[in-house]
């Protein structure tokens, strides 16, 4: 039979191997739950890193698409800037022609006498006439000076001198924006 020993015995054994089997799951589950835990870890530090390149994609996106934006704006200020410009040295030109209208029409006629000996002429009424006996002469209050001979016709006005002119009104702009 059995002793009382035997049973002690017996006892520690399977406490021992009990304990032996707890602590064996003890470190399994442990192991596993590191394991987990690292997992986990690494699947946030991998989100992490996913979530700072979008975020860094989109800053460099919005960062283009303001830099894309100054320029536009910078490019349509700038056009403005030479647009208004171009308008106020033309508009500063037109004045000083229409000032000095007569002065240029005066030699607009000798030019017209040194090549057509005859003709009509639609004449401003502020320029003097004298000496084109030779020529039909009108007079109009428009500022404008007209030669005709049949199929040739020749108009000088403000607006013409501008249009012929637009380089000048071109270089003073160059001139204003130190190009």
């Amino acid at each position: 039979m059995y002793s009382e020993s035997d049973f002690e015995n017996f006892s520690k054994k399977l406490i021992s191997s009990a304990e032996e089997r707890a602590q064996k799951i003890v470190s399994e589950a442990k192991a596993a739950a590191e394991e987990k835990v690292k997992a986990a870890e690494e699947e946030a530090a991998k989100s992490e890193s996913e979530a700072l390149q979008v975020l860094k994609k989109e800053l460099r996106s919005f960062e283009e698409e303001q830099k894309a934006k100054a320029e536009s704006d910078s490019i349509r200020e700038w056009h403005r800037f030479l647009s208004d410009l171009k308008a106020e040295v033309t508009k500063e030109i037109e004045e000083e022609i229409e000032s000095r209208f007569e002065e240029i029409a005066q030699v607009f006629l000798k030019w017209i006498e040194t090549k057509f000996p005859d003709g009509e002429l639609q004449i401003y009424e502020g320029v003097r006439t004298d000496g084109l006996e030779a020529y039909k002469v009108v007079k109009t209050a428009d500022k404008k000076v007209v030669f005709s001979k049949e199929n040739a016709i020749i108009e000088l006005t403000p607006a013409s001198l501008i249009e012929e002119y637009s380089w000048l009104v071109e270089k003073e702009i160059a001139k204003r924006i130190g190009a």
